[in-house]
């Protein structure tokens, strides 16, 4: 049987961009993209080399609603993106190379997490890692949600665990309150 399409659209830079998650607003009227940008999206500071980037659009029409990035000078990019319906905002996660806002870059790939509102005002940021690499590839909020999860790839000990092998997984358990640190 053939397909029915109902819309593709194209979001990105005049760069190399690259999707990795999306998430679904439980009303079914917006979707959140995240991933990568070669350069500025949709009138986005650029950073440099590949930012990180969050985009809303409205799942109905594909119209893009806002789109958000954040970056050091290397390679940076969101690889998870979840909508949490407790507290109505958006929770991506990935890797920095550099610092952001207050927080500071941990080594060379620094896992970083962070929350806007529906609106995409930025509420939260956190940079978690250690001096070698650290990415996140998976993130989860609870249904109550008050607890977050982060999970990756380190290449270092973490918070009194220790190494074992060239690289190794990781989860991370925090409360989202304590990342929401640009609540009005």
């Amino acid at each position: 049987a053939a397909c029915s399409l109902i819309w593709v659209r194209s979001y990105g830079s005049v760069g190399d961009d690259i999707g990795y998650s999306l998430s679904y607003h439980v009303d079914g009227a917006k979707v959140y993209l995240c991933g990568s940008g070669g350069g500025s999206v949709s009138s986005q500071p650029y950073y440099g080399n590949i930012d990180f980037v969050v985009v809303k659009v409205d799942a109905q029409t594909g119209t893009q609603e806002w789109a958000r990035s954040h970056g050091g000078s290397g390679e940076d990019s969101c690889s998870r993106i979840i909508f949490s319906s407790l507290y109505n905002m958006v929770v991506a996660t990935g890797r920095v190379t550099g610092s952001l806002y207050d927080e500071f870059n941990i080594g060379d790939l620094t896992t970083t997490t962070v929350v806007h509102d529906e609106a995409g005002n930025l509420k939260g940021i956190e940079m978690h890692g250690v001096v070698q690499r650290d990415t996140s590839g998976a993130l989860h909020v609870t249904g109550s949600g008050y607890s977050l999860f982060v999970g990756g790839t380190t290449s270092g000990s973490m918070d009194g665990q220790f190494l074992t092998s060239g690289q190794d997984g990781y989860l991370r358990k925090l409360p989202l309150s304590s990342i929401l640190k640009y609540v009005d």
